[in-house]
């Protein structure tokens, strides 16, 4: 069986070969996308969504650098950092990057960011693809349907007809970690994408991802991606 999301494809860009053979193995291997380079990606059918990887290692290059044959308003820019520079992640968003991805790799990170990219380039499909496990990937979509959920993990497992155990078990196999600490790097992520849409309040995006306290949502915000929400909409929509 093929997920619906066969056709993804991760562009990367100005990476060396012995990277791209390193993160083509983890990405394909592990979450069955279709990883390119910028020299293969002409290709690329302006009907395809696509996430584009580009090298910022040693210098960032602005999101808005030229991109390869077929860019189109579906695809999702991370930054490929070096986590051992202090101001990398505050930077990315300054420079006009959806999200990053550190180096040296770690698959369920990739897996985590990935996941939250895929959501937000949703197209006409009835539902999303995240794990091969399938009562993962069950989770995942409910999760994914519904942000503002704060029933626990216990909660969860019955919604999924499993127990707790038996879920943390797998997501910590599948993503390295438990399905509410996915859940709320997921959350973030949505709301992240909310917040660059420009079309709620702060406040209201809170609510809408599940958090009662507007504050305590800014903070964790703030502790995912180094900058404020307000600060994140003031960064992107001075790259406009």
């Amino acid at each position: 069986m093929h997920s619906p999301y066969d056709r993804d494809r991760v562009i990367c860009l100005e990476f060396t070969p012995r990277l791209l053979s390193e993160f083509r193995s983890i990405v394909e291997r592990s979450m069955g996308y279709r990883v390119s380079n910028d020299a293969e990606s002409t290709g690329i059918s302006h009907h395809e969504k696509a996430i584009v990887v580009r090298q910022c290692l040693k210098r960032f290059v602005p999101a808005n650098a030229p991109k390869p044959a077929g860019s189109h308003k579906r695809q999702h820019s991370f930054a490929l950092i070096n986590l051992g520079l202090s101001t990398a992640r505050a930077e990315v968003y300054s420079q006009g990057y959806s999200d990053y991805i550190a180096y040296p790799f770690v698959t369920s990170e990739i897996q985590h960011r990935f996941s939250a990219a895929r959501a937000l380039m949703k197209q006409n499909v009835s539902a999303e693809y995240f794990s091969k496990d399938t009562l993962v990937n069950a989770a995942c979509n409910f999760l994914s349907t519904e942000p503002e959920f704060t029933g626990g993990i216990d909660a969860l497992a019955q919604v999924v007809g499993s127990n707790r155990n038996t879920l943390s078990k797998r997501f910590k196999e599948e993503f390295g970690v438990g399905p509410m600490a996915w859940f709320r790097r997921y959350r973030l992520n949505y709301a992240a994408a909310l917040v660059l849409e420009g079309q709620h309040s702060i406040q209201d995006i809170a609510f809408k991802v599940g958090y009662e306290d507007a504050n305590n949502f800014s903070t964790a915000f703030k502790r995912e991606f180094d900058v404020s929400p307000s600060e994140y909409r003031r960064y992107r929509n001075s790259m406009n």
